[in-house]
């Protein structure tokens, strides 16, 4: 039931009465499920269907006061380090 109402909420944004269909079944989906990760991932999706989706402006203004506030020695350290994470092979 799920990815026939997936396909027609692609098919068509607008429909609200399928979104709501679809966000009916990933609730209950989503209190089915024993792994907490999918469970929140379920019902994060459930209300995002119901309410759209909330567009936060602050996470991507954070990162340019934070640098320009570090003296300019911790720049090329700060870049160093998450270089490094980036490239590092997880365990």
């Amino acid at each position: 039931m799920a990815e026939i109402l997936n396909k027609l909420v692609y098919a068509e944004p607008g429909n609200q009465e399928a979104k709501d269909l679809l966000a009916d079944t990933y609730e209950q989906m989503g209190y089915q499920f024993g792994s907490t990760a999918l469970r929140n991932s379920f019902l994060s999706a459930s209300k995002e269907l119901r309410d759209g989706v909330i567009a936060v402006k602050a996470a991507k203004a954070a990162a340019a006061p934070t640098l320009s506030a570090a003296p300019a020695p911790k720049h090329s350290s700060i870049t160093t380090v998450s270089r490094w994470t980036a490239a590092r092979p997880s365990a």
